[in-house]
């Protein structure tokens, strides 16, 4: 076949295949990282290959341009920060600095990857029914496995610590997992409340995930679930007010919601924050008595942190005594650390100190672009705010950013930053082509 014949507009479809696609393994990517298979490395990897290639072909000149030449100012930096860090730092961990600054690169090409997707895909099919029908796939897809590493008892524990409770199945990371339970049960919620027929059928699954962000044990689950489920709550409220809504619904969220809260005194996640029903004996209950004593003597930033105003300090500390370039350009993930790298895991810290002032305005700004154009959009139609698809994904972009300044794991980490990138994108979209109030 000649390249005259060769048509780009089926391989730009076949492309944008390709990504709807990957949306929906995610779930078996990470199920793979976690029993050492190389599989989601390479996937991950080729996709940034695949996408790049998209952006090169795009049909429209501005997203093109502008796209491409971003990934490459931001790759080209990202090799001036690994290499100035390499001359600077001793000890210097290449191989784990390098996977960081890769980690950020893809995060932020998904982001504008899926975007350009989107804008296509919508012109010739319910875009949004399929990415809410993968992402509703994905999640009961965890919530299963992680009934099922509870019933066999394999699930890899969420902490180290005897005292806490919880397990994140067989996925990597509780803190990655929670993320994405986290963010992304807005839009399972979505695509329940917007079943047009046997809503009964996603009860099972909503339940389960419910008790699979509970599970894992951390605050972040537990805290998306109850903002979640309130949310979707008023949105019903007020849509049955407007006369738009749905009394099955509002039955199925409120039932969701109290189940959920009085399964927390029996969760992983009850015990964790001292919120149990189980009867201790006498001693058990002076060694209480006195853990709350020490509990109550904690600095309570402590205890919203988790710790993390310790590592932020040592940061702070080492960017004061850095040179004026690593300031501008940054001193790579971890800092000047003196042993070992640790991320802050406060994801804008993380980046301001990882690439300086430099690179945190770099990747902040397509952030910033999508944030002020999906303002405008909103404010242009204020009657898009209440439509359930801007509502509840706008609940799941809000959490994400919440989640990446306080907690990390989503501008860093691929597995639960491609759902941010996702929402992100689709938020974008919306606000260019709203749907029906």
């Amino acid at each position: 076949m000649s390249l005259k014949a060769f048509d780009s507009k089926k391989l730009l479809v076949y492309i944008e295949y390709f990504f709807i696609a990957f949306i929906v393994i995610q779930p078996f990517l990470d199920i793979g990282a976690y029993f050492g298979t190389d599989l989601s490395l390479l996937f991950r990897v080729c996709a940034m290959g695949i996408g790049f290639v998209y952006l090169l072909c795009y049909p429209n000149q501005k997203i093109r341009r502008y796209g491409t030449l971003y990934i490459i100012i931001v790759g080209v930096f990202m090799v001036f920060n690994t290499a100035l860090n390499y001359l600077l730092k001793d000890p210097y961990f290449l191989v784990q600095e390098v996977t960081y600054a890769i980690k950020t690169i893809y995060v932020i090409e998904m982001l504008l990857v899926y975007t350009a997707v989107f804008l296509s895909i919508k012109k010739r099919q319910d875009w949004e029914k399929t990415i809410q029908r993968a992402i509703f796939f994905n999640i009961s897809v965890i919530g299963i496995v992680m009934l099922l590493a509870t019933i066999t008892s394999t699930g890899n524990r969420s902490y180290e610590t005897a005292v806490k409770q919880g397990h994140s199945g067989w996925f990597y990371s509780a803190n990655d997992l929670s993320a994405i339970l986290a963010i992304s049960f807005g839009v399972m919620l979505l695509y329940s409340i917007q079943a047009k027929s046997k809503k009964w059928l996603y009860v099972p699954f909503l339940l389960l995930t419910a008790w699979a962000m509970m599970t894992v044990g951390t605050k972040v689950g537990l805290g998306a679930l109850i903002i979640g489920l309130v949310a979707a709550l008023f949105l019903t409220i007020i849509r049955l007010f407007l006369k738009k809504g749905s009394w099955l619904n509002l039955a199925i969220l409120a039932g969701t919601l109290l189940l959920s809260l009085a399964y927390i005194p029996y969760s992983a996640i009850g015990n964790n924050i001292g919120i149990t029903f189980f009867q201790q004996t006498e001693g058990d209950q002076s060694n209480s008595e006195e853990q709350k004593s020490t509990i109550a003597q904690q600095d309570m930033t402590y205890k919203v942190m988790s710790g993390r105003e310790l590592f932020l300090k040592n940061v702070v500390s080492y960017y004061n005594e850095a040179p004026l370039l690593q300031k501008f350009i940054g001193m790579g993930p971890g800092g000047n650390y003196k042993e070992k790298l640790k991320l802050i895991e406060m994801d804008f810290l993380d980046w301001f100190y990882g690439y300086g002032v430099v690179g945190f305005l770099l990747l902040m700004l397509p952030l910033l672009f999508f944030i002020v154009m999906i303002l405008k959009g909103m404010f242009r139609r204020l009657q898009l705010v209440f439509t359930p698809s801007f509502f509840m994904v706008g609940l799941s972009v809000v959490l994400a950013l919440g989640i990446a300044a306080v907690a990390g794991h989503i501008l860093l980490n691929p597995a639960s930053g491609i759902y941010f990138a996702i929402f992100l994108s689709y938020l974008y979209t919306l606000s260019f082509a709203p749907s029906e109030v």
